[in-house]
């Protein structure tokens, strides 16, 4: 016979009362996760872009080392044999490698091999800085006090976090990060037997999002106050996508910087998107689309998308970091991650999987997507995303592809006409 002690009795009890309440509670109005992926597939079939290219794809996952520093690396392609266009994107900060993964999937599935970097330190930079409450007590004046310090001290930590990781001097560190890594690639995509042989590193595109956007832009404006490793000084990308890029003002006059940009170039951002660390505003987002000269530039504007949707990691647009809680989180040289003490090889594996498509997850989170983001999606998110994933894919497609179709969707007033008051698209 199993004893139980009082305390376990009271424990049992406690238990079953909460599961009881928890079943008479009502239930979230929210769209489940599996609801907006099915949604937002029904909305771009209704008038989005949807390639004719629908590729099984594969994944990759790497820690790799360069200078003692720690790269997370992913490389999502299609199963099938064959060469594709590469895509090199780059995470915003306090996003691992598989951040993007709504974009990054569906742009495999439509035929390129998506290459992801981000620095360790980078991508655990928003540590201790879990999102607050949104609402509080509203017959609590006292709480209401607290947490609107929390809230002081947060944003202040935020505003500190951004300065660090915004400088120039950072930005010159994860340029050599990236030379680095795009060198890497063509090494290995010289050795037949390694599946980064199937990169056609001729057709090259770079994509961003938020800090990765600043990288990218770094490699279109050549500036000589930064220095361009000359691996990547002789990149000519086919075409570049940034996602709520960041215009740094003190860099000199906008309206100069950017005449010389010449290569094709989407900009993604919208009225809403402003970020927690004070490094942008949303006017100053547009600067390199107003000031870049004609042919083929691209601006996306989403009317309701907050910045943290960019990112394409979620369904929702509320920013949340999921490290758990303390004090100032580091600054750039700050510590190694925990439990990757003592690496010493350059190329850690860490798995290797398949699927059916960009979206196809069923009840699970897909890969850079926090489950517990799933079920608390805003409901008309899926809509925004899915325009987002639509207009990338056709640029993408139009430019390195020259797909007619997706020439003539993104240049017909058919896109306005599905997008509706949601989103502007310009061409110049």
């Amino acid at each position: 016979m199993i004893k139980v002690s009082y305390l376990q009795q009271a424990i049992l009890v406690v238990a079953f009362t909460l599961t009881g309440l928890a079943g008479c509670l009502p239930k979230s109005q929210h769209l489940t996760l599996a609801q907006q992926t099915q949604k937002m597939n029904e909305f771009v079939a209704t008038g989005g872009y949807a390639s004719d290219e629908n590729h099984r794809i594969k994944s990759t996952r790497e820690i790799w080392l360069h200078d003692s520093v720690l790269l997370d690396t992913t490389l999502v392609m299609p199963e099938d044999s064959g060469m594709y266009p590469v895509i090199i994107y780059l995470p915003g900060l306090g996003e691992d490698a598989n951040a993007g993964a709504i974009w990054r999937q569906q742009w495999a599935q439509a035929g390129y091999a998506v290459f992801t970097v981000q620095p360790m330190a980078v991508a655990t930079a928003l540590k201790g800085l879990d999102a607050l409450p949104e609402q509080a007590n509203l017959n609590k004046e006292e709480e209401n006090n607290d947490l609107s310090r929390l809230q002081n001290l947060r944003y202040s930590d935020l505003h500190y976090v951004g300065r660090a990781y915004f400088s120039n001097a950072e930005l010159i560190k994860r340029l050599a990060h990236l030379a680095f890594a795009v060198q890497e690639l063509k090494q290995r995509a010289q050795q037949s037997t390694s599946v980064y042989a199937a990169l056609d590193l001729n057709n090259l595109v770079i994509a961003g999002y938020e800090l990765g956007a600043r990288t990218a832009t770094a490699l279109l404006e050549q500036n000589p106050a930064i220095t361009i490793p000359t691996t990547l000084s002789a990149i000519k990308p086919k075409a570049t996508v940034l996602l709520s890029p960041v215009v740094d003002l003190a860099a000199g006059d906008v309206s100069h910087r950017f005449q010389k940009l010449s290569s094709p170039i989407l900009t993604i951002t919208g009225p809403s998107d402003t970020d927690d660390y004070g490094v942008s505003i949303p006017e100053l987002r547009t600067a390199i689309w107003e000031y870049a000269p004609s042919g083929n530039k691209y601006l996306l504007t989403l009317e309701d998308a907050e910045h943290t949707l960019f990112s394409g990691s979620r369904f929702e647009a509320r920013h949340s970091n999921e490290q758990p809680k303390g004090t100032r989180p580091p600054g750039p040289d700050g510590a190694e991650p925990p439990g990757l003490t003592g690496l010493q090889s350059m190329h850690v594996n860490i798995g290797v999987s398949a699927g059916s498509g960009p979206m196809g997850f069923g009840n699970m989170a897909p890969p850079g997507m926090n489950p517990r983001h799933a079920n608390a999606a805003t409901d008309h998110a899926y809509k925004t995303l899915a325009i987002i994933r639509s207009v990338t894919t056709a640029f993408l497609d139009s430019l390195v592809k020259a797909k007619t179709n997706a020439k003539q969707w993104l240049n017909a007033s058919d896109f306005q006409l599905w997008s509706g008051k949601r989103a502007e698209l310009k061409i110049k």
